[in-house]
């Protein structure tokens, strides 16, 4: 009866890290490259600035998250002390 337990639990553990990467990928994916960035000529994307990335500076979501969702700030101003 042991080893049931210990393989659903091992099963959960692996299926919860799955999908905690893929939301924290995503997370990643909108901040460092928004939803929508022009080519220009050379066909080399604009720089990414603040209007690309996703900001959420509420209350709440600074605890849950640990700040992630002001992590575009760093890309416009590089040397801010955080």
């Amino acid at each position: 009866m042991g080893t049931l337990f210990e393989a659903k639990g091992m099963l959960f553990v692996i299926a919860y890290a799955i999908g905690n990467i893929f939301f924290l990928e995503t997370t990643n994916y909108i901040e460092h490259y928004g939803l929508l960035r022009v080519k220009d000529r050379n066909g080399l994307y604009e720089s990414i600035s603040m209007k690309h990335s996703w900001n959420a500076p509420q209350k709440y979501s600074n605890y849950l998250f640990f700040k992630l969702q002001r992590h575009s700030d760093h890309h416009t101003n590089l040397y801010k002390p955080y």
